[in-house]
C-alpha cells in the first residue's frame, strides 16, 4: 500500500491536503480564542438534579475568565497554559457547585435577601473607599471597566452569600470533640 502511495504523487498531495484540512479544522474548533463567535446552542454543559448548566453559560464564563488572566499576566496566554491550569474544567466545577449549592439552598428553605445583597455590596473591598461605599456611579463605572454586567455582580454577591449562609449551618451542626 505504501509502494502504491509513494509512486502515485496525486495520493501524496491529497493525504497531504486532508492532513492540513485536519490541522485547520482542530485549530478552528479547539483552540481557545480562535473560535470566538458567538456560539447559540441549546446543549448544556452539565446537568445538576435535573437542572441544566447551558453551555452558552460555559462559555461566556470561560471567555470572562481568559480575558480575566489575560489582563491580569498582561499578555496572552497560549493554549498549552491554559490547558495546563485546567481553566475549562475550573469554570464548569464553578457552575456546578453554584447549582449544587442552590439545591440545597432551594431543600433547606434558605433565601438571600435584597437586604442582604444590598449589604454585601456595600462591604465588598473593592467598592470600599475610606471605609465607605464609594457610591451608585463609581460602582457602576468598576463595573462597566472590568466587563461585569450589574445583575452579574449581583448574582455573584447572592452566591458568596448563600455559599456563607451554607457554610455557617453546616459548621453549627458539627460536632467536634
Amino acid at each position: 500500500m505504501l509502494d502504491i502511495m509513494r509512486r502515485k504523487k496525486r495520493l501524496k498531495s491529497i493525504l497531504w491536503l486532508v492532513i492540513f484540512s485536519l490541522a485547520l479544522g482542530m485549530l478552528l474548533f479547539f483552540v481557545p480564542g480562535m473560535n470566538d463567535s458567538k456560539v447559540t446552542t441549546d446543549t448544556s454543559a452539565a446537568t445538576v438534579d435535573g437542572r441544566t448548566i447551558p453551555m452558552s453559560d460555559l462559555i461566556e464564563k470561560y471567555s470572562q475568565m481568559i480575558k480575566y488572566y489575560n489582563k491580569s499576566s498582561g499578555r496572552n496566554l497560549d493554549p498549552e497554559t491554559l490547558k495546563a491550569l485546567g481553566l475549562s474544567r475550573q469554570v464548569l466545577d464553578s457552575l456546578i457547585n453554584g447549582q449544587v449549592e442552590e439545591i440545597i439552598a432551594d431543600r433547606l428553605g434558605i433565601e438571600v435577601t435584597e437586604a442582604e445583597v444590598q449589604n454585601g455590596i456595600e462591604n465588598y473591598p473593592a467598592l470600599q473607599d475610606q471605609g465607605k461605599f464609594i457610591g451608585l456611579e463609581r460602582y457602576k463605572a468598576i463595573l462597566a471597566s472590568n466587563d461585569i454586567s450589574i445583575a452579574e455582580f449581583e448574582k455573584n454577591i447572592r452566591l458568596q452569600a448563600l455559599d456563607k449562609k451554607l457554610r455557617s449551618i453546616f459548621a453549627d451542626s458539627l460536632g467536634i470533640s
